[in-house]
């Protein structure tokens, strides 16, 4: 069997690429990855979820139910997660590659044990017996290599938290995407002292506004530590921790002592070499360019230009802070190269669950209206929705829709909004 591109450890990302190339009848496709990364995101909610339902009973006083109300620990949300998963629990360690092929329409996968699952370079194995089957390509992308180098990053770490009866206390966090700022408020949220180190000039710059403002404000509440503009210049042993001396915006120098853990997030690239009469393509840390990264790769891989990325960026993407956030489509950002007019509509309120509270939570909305004269008559379309809040990950599912479809704010309006629910604030921008 002959493959055009090889993508491997790519998950969902691979997939929209894998997407658009057969759109653009560009050959043959094989995706190769391992079950631990699916494994990585269900241990995120499940930890995720634990920890935010245990800090919610802090807020029973409030609503005057009594019962046992204690600070979140480690060992409860390890607990509800063994309970709510059952038997399903040790599946999530099991080391398994998941290889799929994609012609077209049509669809074959496999499963395969993987024998050198710890090794960084696990998919040889799976490759070797892709070539023993007499299969070929002519393109190969690697994904993350340098991540899957470190005993644990972004990509595994939930799942090497669950094998953890205790937690290290002190991480510090190398990264500003969406995954370390989801891994600073998770870990923060179960007891652990984090530092979150960039050298961006903030964190989640390829988020729209209203979430980088907002996850930044909640992460600041919890106590976690955020340099921005710094960069890491020396680590230093001591025992079984580290210190860690990092220079911030090239004058002032700070050290921290006792650090347990520490996570890098690699920079985004893509790195193209000719290996063995194959072109190989290595790919870090897609996700910190969403829609952008993979247009990029595309072209390389057909050498045809994809004009409206906003077929990469119709899967709404949900962001597992506490509060959490949740978008879809393009930002504010994105749009400021592209022909047409914008326009964004904001709505930042309380949600009615903090009517009674004593510690409140602001929830903020966004939608990106796209402007565009054809033939002199003009249209407006929805191309992004932004949302921060407690309710963002139900409300963003039926806008992704809007977004994909690319209706126009009056037929969005028009919907009855179920009353009272965060939803109709969108309606009602």
């Amino acid at each position: 069997m002959e493959y055009e591109v090889v993508l491997v450890n790519s998950g969902k990302f691979g997939k929209r690429v894998c997407k658009e190339i057969e759109k653009l009848s560009a050959g043959k496709t094989l995706l190769v990855d391992r079950a631990g990364r699916r494994s990585n995101e269900v241990a995120k909610r499940w930890i995720h979820a634990g920890a935010s339902l245990i800090s919610r009973q802090s807020c029973y006083k409030d609503y005057g139910i009594l019962g046992d109300v204690r600070e979140v620990e480690w060992k409860r949300v390890l607990k509800s997660v063994q309970n709510g998963l059952g038997d399903k629990f040790n599946e999530i360690f099991d080391e398994v590659a998941l290889s799929e092929t994609r012609e077209g329409s049509k669809r074959e996968k496999r499963s395969e044990k993987i024998k050198s699952a710890k090794d960084p370079m696990w998919w040889k194995e799976i490759l070797d017996r892709e070539s023993s089957r007499g299969s070929k390509w002519r393109k190969l992308v690697l994904f993350n290599e340098e991540t899957e180098k470190q005993h644990v990053h972004l990509d595994n770490l939930y799942v090497e938290m669950l094998k953890m009866e205790a937690l290290p206390k002190r991480w510090a966090i190398e990264g500003s995407s969406y995954k370390a700022a989801e891994a600073a408020s998770i870990l923060s949220d179960v007891g652990c002292q984090v530092y979150l180190i960039t050298k961006e000039k903030r964190i989640l710059e390829e988020e729209e506004k209203n979430i980088q403002e907002n996850i930044t404000a909640s992460l600041l509440e919890k106590g976690v530590v955020i340099y921005t503009e710094s960069k890491i210049v020396a680590n230093t042993q001591h025992g079984s921790a580290v210190e860690i001396l990092l220079k911030e915006r090239e004058e002032f120098e700070h050290r921290i002592k006792e650090i347990q853990r520490h996570i890098t997030e690699p920079e985004y690239g893509i790195d193209k070499r000719c290996e063995e009469n194959v072109e190989v393509f290595r790919v870090e840390s897609c996700e910190r360019k969403s829609g952008v990264s993979e247009s990029e790769l595309v072209y390389l891989l057909t050498q045809k230009k994809i004009e409206d990325i906003r077929v990469f960026l119709a899967e709404p993407r949900f962001i597992y802070t506490n509060p959490p956030a949740a978008s879809v489509g393009y930002t504010e950002s994105l749009l400021s190269g592209i022909r047409g007019d914008i326009r964004t509509v904001s709505s930042k309120f309380r949600g009615l669950f903090y009517s009674v509270l004593q510690k409140k939570s602001a929830t903020e909305y966004k939608m990106v209206v796209k402007k565009r004269t054809e033939e002199f008559v003009e249209e407006e379309r929805v191309v992004g929705v932004h949302l921060f809040g407690n309710s963002s990950f139900d409300t963003i599912k039926g806008f992704s829709i809007a977004v994909h479809v690319g209706i126009s704010p009056e037929e969005l309006v028009r919907v009855i909004p179920i009353h009272p629910t965060s939803s109709e604030e969108v309606l009602m921008q």
